[in-house]
């Protein structure tokens, strides 16, 4: 039961209207049961892993809240050894089988590590992140322990966030868990049109891209040169509508409910560095990394006898945390590598702050600061989309022909079997959409349509747009949402 679904639309039509039938206490009851109702759907057996997890971390959490010293550390350690072990033994561990089997054999030895046959439960990786961010508030920030298993149940399992986030804190989510909402016709409205924003970016121009970059990328070495070109392109704009679409359904699924998620995208594109761009890309795990990951290594480093942080420190801290966040995203090296470039671009930023400065003087662009502005998203966007080759790659060998594909001079697109009018009306909707986004563009667009008498009616007419392509133009039986997968 996709978001792109029509079997997720009723669905969701019949929680909106149960929800706010019912009194507060049956309603909470129901929201939990829709949350295991949708879970289920994608693989049943796996709700056995959700229920767990959420009863393991509810008693945790009450006992960490009760217990001080030694007491309470091995309560939180333990329940942390817990979460993390469920998670690298459904995700990661024939990833390390294989690793570990073609390390003894480099040694000669015919051992071969056992693999396990199970699949990776959907959106593992997501709500076990969430599980951690509660026990270590509990245990780290004195937040206290939630005193209703059904209360903590919901906030782990809400059915809009559970697959692919927002990845939520405690503080922000369990007060609103325990409001007893009433119904807002401004809220449904609000929602439902962030739910139909985030249909168009999946639907209709994630979807429409996918279908050239599939044929691309899925067969490394076919294409040169163009098509290459435009696949790698697209892809980027493919992942990022594909993300940001989801969780635009997510936050107006909640909307709609009632609750407020947090923002998950800010138009990372527009970004004027790579630090630029990771505050404004998945910004709820790019914030759970530096608040939880970062300090903790920070903690870790002194606590095992190092001397105060250094910029030094710090550096080899992200260069470590963007390996982690690689491998969060993927068992595989790939993404390891893609983690590890984005560190790398970070790391190497950080190094060379004066000397681009002194270059930029060189250059005069100190006095030509839009001209540099523009310089800097420019070089900061094709960094990103070089690291995207290695994240949608499925392995080193395929991204070498990718990449040496790239430099063909061939320009000719044939071979490519693509609707040349979806393209362009995914071209132009993602545009509408950007200047929808930009607040200086779009005040603008608005003041000139004001002008001609239409203004009141330019933001309807632009959802009436969106409603219209999706119709004619959206893909709905094709791609699943590609942060799925994590």
């Amino acid at each position: 039961m996709f978001f792109n679904s029509i079997s997720f639309f009723v669905f969701l039509a019949m929680v909106v209207a149960g929800y706010f039938a019912l009194r507060y206490k049956s309603r909470m009851r129901m929201l939990f049961l829709a949350n295991l109702y949708f879970y289920m759907v994608f693989a049943p057996q796996n709700v056995i892993v959700l229920l767990v997890l959420i009863t393991v971390d509810y008693w945790a959490g009450r006992l960490i809240g009760s217990s001080k010293g030694r007491k309470q550390a091995v309560f939180f350690w333990s329940a942390v050894g817990f979460n993390i072990g469920v998670l690298a033994v459904f995700k990661y561990y024939n990833f390390f089988a294989e690793n570990a089997s073609f390390i003894l054999a480099l040694f000669h030895q015919k051992y071969s590590v056992p693999y396990l046959s199970v699949l990776l439960p959907i959106g593992l990786s997501f709500y076990t992140f969430q599980s951690l961010s509660y026990l270590i508030e509990v245990y780290v920030n004195d937040y206290p322990p939630e005193g209703s298993f059904l209360q903590y149940a919901i906030y782990v399992s809400f059915f809009p966030q559970i697959i692919a986030g927002p990845i939520e804190r405690p503080q922000h989510m369990l007060p609103q868990y325990k409001a007893d909402l009433t119904y807002s016709y401004e809220n449904v409205i609000a929602g439902g049109k962030q739910v139909v924003l985030g249909l168009v970016k999946k639907a209709v121009i994630a979807d429409t891209l996918a279908s050239i970059v599939g044929q691309v990328y899925d067969s490394p070495g076919t294409y040169s040169g163009l098509p290459v070109i435009m696949a790698t392109y697209f892809y980027a704009f493919q992942i990022y509508y594909d993300f940001a679409g989801y969780s635009d359904i997510a936050i107006g699924v909640a909307r709609m409910l009632g609750f407020k998620l947090m923002n998950n995208f800010d138009r990372p594109y527009f970004s004027k560095s790579i630090s630029d761009f990771w505050k404004r890309w998945h910004i709820s795990l790019t914030s759970w990394f530096r608040d939880y990951l970062l300090l903790g290594l920070e903690y870790l480093y002194v606590a095992l006898g190092g001397e105060s942080i250094t910029k030094a420190r710090v550096l080899v801290n992200i260069g470590i945390i963007f390996l982690i966040s690689g491998l969060w995203h993927g068992a595989s090296w790939t993404f390891v590598f893609w983690g590890a470039l984005h560190g790398f671009y970070l790391i190497l930023s950080a190094m060379t702050g004066k000397a681009r400065e002194k270059f930029a003087e060189f250059l005069h662009l100190n006095k030509a600061p839009k001209l540099r502005s523009v310089f800097a998203g420019l070089l900061t966007f094709h960094l990103v989309v070089f690291s995207w080759i290695f994240f949608r790659s499925s392995n080193f060998s395929n991204a070498a022909k990718i990449l040496q594909s790239l430099i063909s001079l061939d320009c000719s697109i044939t071979g490519i079997s693509y609707n040349k009018l979806e393209v362009i009306i995914a071209l132009i909707t993602m545009i509408i959409v950007e200047i929808q986004a930009a607040h200086l563009f779009r005040d603008w667009f608005l003041q000139i349509t004001a002008r001609s008498g239409f203004g009141k009616y330019t933001p309807g007419m632009i959802y009436l747009f969106y409603a219209l392509v999706i119709v004619l133009f959206g893909h709905f039986t094709v791609h699943n949402f590609i942060y799925f997968q994590f």
